[in-house]
């Protein structure tokens, strides 16, 4: 095996040797990423950097036979551009010699490391958040091989987007919701108190829980919609019962983690799904939906959300967050379907300003909303984006009304002036009644004066209406188109679905495509990375 390991730290061979050489000419230009990996990798896995990995393994057990932990982020880097599972990693390191390249065992039978490593390792960069500090090695290295502009390092000009993504958690209704929630309730109790299921299940008198699905336990005809009511009410009397027999029986269980974390999760479901029916024999169906519903036991931090008015998500949105120029990806993140889309801005705001100070943002109106866009426009740097439209019609909009701000006044068409109280501006009923515009104003039949509503950004809502009537403004606006492309790019590599569940996991799967992606920049940039090494220097 060619690998050289000592400790924690990865030593391999800077130039290539003529078996490497011979093996890139042979590579079509679709495997070309392979062969950049290999020769980007000593300029990726510097000394500093390895020596940061390493302390990922501070507490590590003794004992164990060290893996360097630059070698298993090279095989994450991998299995990002490839979609390989950790079993189909292991299995390409043995037998691929495009994956044996940039791992430096070219011709090796055996890997290096087994998949419960790799697992071991993409845990540690989960729980550490290194794998926002390997998102940022690829973007300094961006800055040192001149990808940014040198005499604007530090002021940032950059877009912003988000796009949807499907959960891997099975989505489910309010009965299979409560029978999910039930069983894990029992596992965790057999986990905790070392007892068999079927001594619980008899022990409470549960006769829906047990081998197969809830609605086939029930066998009852689903269309209807007595015996469903008869059903939820069947269901949720076992939970009561497990209850029951938990305070009974499992004093000793109240301290437990998990079983503590079932208990809630059971509670929950009944008390988002469930309302008392007005018939007062039990509980039925709530009508509408709860705030923040679970909508999946196996992931419960999906959502239900939207990214348009047609368009519905079951599980998260994927943000991103990239350099205008460059389109190199500075952060990346996601957040559960239903949270509005400016947290996502603000969510990436730490892990982009550690790059410098945002002198340009580039957003669709969804983010002006984010602290983010407020403190940028506070501080007189540029805000892109459409304003939020305000269409009354045939009617005059309220860009036909002179809105002066240090006056506290709203100018009509007709010349009235309103003051400014509050968030609106109300002009008198009287001189409305009278006013020779009144028909081009306000819909016949209304008595009270027109009333204008003033945005708590409308300062900036007025410099962005400015912009979109000039043909400059509407130029710059199309610059955002960038940050589309990047999600494209992304969205094909990663997939419809989310590969891992849970908001931190699916923050960590955001990054590591956003690390492919910047590593294949500075490829294009570095001419497949022959001229990486003069760039950086």
């Amino acid at each position: 095996m060619l690998v050289h390991s000592f400790g924690m730290h990865w030593e391999f061979p800077i130039e290539m040797s003529e078996k490497e050489e011979n093996f890139c000419r042979a590579l079509g230009t679709r495997s070309r990423f392979y062969c950049f990996l290999r020769r980007a990798r000593h300029v990726v896995f510097d000394e500093p950097f390895q020596a940061q990995l390493a302390t990922m393994y501070e507490q590590r057990p003794s004992g164990n036979r060290p893996v360097p932990p630059a070698m298993l982020a090279m095989a994450v880097i991998l299995q990002a551009y490839t979609g390989a599972s950790d079993a189909e990693a292991i299995e390409c390191i043995k037998a691929d010699q495009r994956w044996q390249l940039p791992l430096d065992c070219m011709g090796s039978k055996q890997p290096a490391f087994c998949q419960k490593t790799l697992a071991f390792f993409r845990k540690r960069l989960v729980e550490t958040g290194m794998d926002q500090q390997l998102l940022a090695r690829t973007v300094q290295l961006a800055k040192d091989t001149g990808l940014f502009d040198s005499k604007k390092l530090g002021k940032l000009r950059v877009a912003i987007d988000s796009a949807p993504l499907q959960g891997a958690g099975r989505v489910e209704d309010t009965i299979n919701l409560i029978g999910h929630a039930i069983r894990n309730l029992v596992k965790a109790v057999v986990q905790a108190a070392g007892c068999t299921q079927k001594q619980i299940v008899n022990g409470a008198g549960l006769t829906v829980v047990g081998a197969g699905s809830v609605k086939a336990r029930l066998d009852i005809d689903w269309n209807d919609k007595e015996a469903q009511k008869q059903a939820l009410r069947r269901l949720v009397q076992e939970s009561e019962r497990l209850q029951c027999w938990l305070e009974e029986h499992g004093a000793e269980l109240a301290g437990d983690d998990e079983v503590q974390a079932a208990q809630q999760m059971l509670r929950r479901v009944i008390e988002q799904d469930t309302e008392p029916d007005p018939d007062g024999c039990g509980p039925r169906i709530k009508e509408g939906v709860a705030p923040d519903r679970v909508i999946s036991i196996s992931d419960p931090d999906m959502r239900h959300g939207r990214k348009s008015s047609s368009r519905t998500i079951n599980g998260y949105k994927r943000y991103q967050t990239a350099d205008i120029k460059s389109g190199v990806v500075l952060a990346a993140c996601s957040l559960p379907a239903n949270v509005a889309e400016q947290h996502g801005a603000d969510k990436m705001r730490a892990e982009m300003e550690q790059h410098g100070t945002v002198v340009e943002l580039n957003i669709d109106r969804a983010f002006l909303a984010s602290d983010l866009a407020r403190d940028t426009h506070a501080l007189g740097h540029k805000i892109l984006s459409k304003p939020f439209p305000t269409p009354n019609g045939l009617l005059f909009t309220k860009q036909q009304f002179e809105i002066d701000l240090e006056s506290a006044q709203v100018v009509c068409p007709a010349g009235e002036v309103a003051t400014i109280q509050g968030q609106s501006a109300k002009f008198s009923s009287d001189d409305c009644a009278k006013c020779a515009l009144r028909n081009k104003c306000q819909k016949p039949g209304v008595e009270a004066g027109r009333i204008i509503t003033i945005h708590p950004q409308e300062d900036l809502m007025q410099e962005l209406q400015a912009k979109l009537q000039t043909a400059s403004g509407r130029k710059a606006l199309r610059k955002r188109v960038m940050i589309e492309h990047n999600l494209a790019h992304h969205c094909n590599r990663q997939g419809p679905r989310a590969r891992y569940r849970g908001t931190r996991k699916n923050d960590f799967d955001a990054r590591r495509m956003a690390i492919v992606h910047n590593l294949m920049v500075i490829k294009s940039h570095s001419d497949d990375g022959q001229r990486l090494d003069a760039m950086a220097a």
